[in-house]
């Protein structure tokens, strides 16, 4: 497999991001194109919100996306919550996924944050579960909070507060 690039999704990638997205939701659920475009727009709207995709030799093959809150506890430090992440299936098992929470770590680590949330909801049959072999503490649960003290161990070290 060849290197995988990440970058923010744009209208062009709109049917690469159904077509993942078909992979997840269950049939009829995924938007058509213009709700998917306009969805697209309003995430970009957003501060702190950013829908980005992987390719691999110009193809789409993942997508996550990555919203950065602002929170009145511990110190108002900020957190993250992670979404639909999505790795097509030709090209799961080689890294992808590991790519995208990668490039999720490194989007916390610049924002300071002091935890992410990363939701994993049942995925369809046959489709294997990305979170309990990220290594992220209480994965096995569906909805990890990844505190600043377990962090480091999964990849994603987030500073202390101070």
């Amino acid at each position: 497999m060849g290197e995988i690039t990440i970058r923010d999704a744009g209208q062009g990638d709109v049917p690469a991001l159904l077509r993942l997205l078909g992979q997840l939701d269950p049939p009829g659920e995924a938007p058509g194109e213009p709700a998917a475009g306009a969805a697209l727009d309003a995430i970009g709207c957003h501060p702190g919100v950013r829908l980005v995709v992987a390719e691999v030799a110009g193809e789409v093959v993942g997508s996550v996306m990555l919203a950065v809150l602002p929170n009145l506890s511990h110190h108002s430090m900020p957190f993250a919550q992670l979404e639909n992440l999505i790795v097509d299936e030709a090209h799961r098992g080689r890294g992808v996924g590991r790519a995208l929470m990668g490039w999720c770590a490194e989007q916390a680590r610049a924002a300071g944050l002091l935890q992410a949330a990363v939701p994993e909801p049942q995925p369809p049959e046959g489709v294997p579960r990305f979170l309990p072999a990220s290594g992220l503490p209480g994965a096995d649960s569906g909805v990890p909070q990844v505190p600043a003290e377990h962090a480091a161990a999964a990849g994603l070290a987030f500073p202390n507060p101070a």
